[in-house]
């Protein structure tokens, strides 16, 4: 039996033309969507959330909605997502806000040190902020015609380095390490180090030449980059930050499907945000495990006196990120956006 193929450009259009979509919900037939992914396809992120994601859609969906993944940016960069989805490029996207630092720079307040202890409490947290309602989407996503379906956050970061191992504070200093940006090169700074802004690639060759000492990440990931026997020391509770990786639409596309479409998308995202953090804290506690008894890792917990001197280090972090946003981005209140997610976070215990 031949298929009734709906896309996502046609949708719009019934949108726009009151006389052209009739149709009953049931006359509709698959709605297909292109999302662009910018992790590779056997990346964590790729596997738990992207591909996840699109599984529960079509089977919620019962096939009716068929969401096509190009993986590895092939649609386009980080840097080109909001266009993507503004042009109607792709449909869907996973668009953390240090990939659009100008639209969102309230968002990044869920990649601020010491701010959540999983990725279970962090996502919940920050996608209770981001999506319908919440602070942030009325702040800034909603103003800018996005509308994320979900949010969620990965483990919270440590500091990784290859030769000198990080005790305290002072081990930090003169340290070069590769950091996601915003957030993190404040933190990195404040604390002695030097950030360094590297791609997935120039990471691999900048920790095997030394040109860099280490990087900040959770432990899930450092396999999938191929650097487990380049690295060979962790913190163990510095919580340096994270990284946060929204499921995205445009307004225009979520205006555009039926009640019934939206219902299941949303069941899919909210379904996909508790599966990918559950599976992410496991994964990272795993990785862990499995770096210092395969790849012989050495980890060093930070407690004591020496975890009350890296929170007041951390505070002054995200200090001088609310003064800097507010300062930049004239009429914002970034101060009220840590106290917004640290309420979010006091929610979820």
């Amino acid at each position: 039996m031949e298929k009734t193929v709906v896309t996502m450009a046609v949708a719009c259009a019934c949108v726009l033309a009151a006389s052209g979509c009739a149709a009953s919900e049931a006359d509709v037939g698959v709605l297909e969507l292109k999302y662009a992914g910018i992790a590779s396809i056997k990346h964590p992120a790729s596997v738990k959330q992207d591909q996840y994601f699109i599984q529960q859609v079509e089977k919620l969906s019962d096939g009716k909605i068929d969401i096509t993944l190009y993986p590895d940016g092939q649609l386009g960069g980080p840097e080109s997502l909001v266009d993507l989805l503004k042009s109607g490029a792709a449909d869907i996207t996973n668009l953390a806000p240090s990939y659009a630092p100008d639209e969102l720079p309230l968002s990044a307040v869920a990649e601020l040190p010491d701010m959540f202890e999983s990725s279970v409490e962090g996502s919940r947290a920050f996608d209770s902020l981001i999506t319908e309602g919440g602070y942030l989407y009325e702040a800034e996503w909603k103003p800018r015609g996005l509308h994320p379906l979900m949010g969620v956050t990965s483990a919270p970061y440590e500091v990784l380095t290859t030769k000198k191992p990080v005790k305290s504070l002072d081990d930090l200093h003169g340290l070069k390490l590769k950091t996601a940006g915003g957030a993190a090169d404040t933190t990195a700074r404040l604390t002695g180090s030097v950030p360094v802004q590297l791609t997935v690639a120039e990471t691999y060759n900048a920790l095997q030449r030394g040109t860099v000492d280490g990087r900040y990440g959770s432990f899930e990931n450092q396999p999938y980059i191929g650097i487990e026997d380049i690295l060979q020391y962790g913190t163990l509770g510095a919580h340096v930050g994270g990284f946060t990786q929204p499921i995205v639409m445009s307004q225009d596309g979520w205006s555009a499907l039926n009640l019934s479409q939206q219902k299941t998308i949303s069941e899919a995202a909210e379904t996909t945000r508790d599966y990918y953090s559950s599976e992410a804290d496991k994964a990272d506690a795993q990785t862990r495990r499995m770096l210092v008894n395969d790849h012989n890792w050495k980890l060093y917990k930070i407690n004591g006196e020496e975890s009350n001197e890296w929170a007041k280090a951390l505070a002054r972090s995200r200090e001088q990120w609310a003064e800097r946003i507010d300062r930049r981005f004239d009429g914002h209140q970034a101060d009220k956006a840590i106290r917004e997610f640290e309420a979010a976070v006091d929610k979820q215990n």
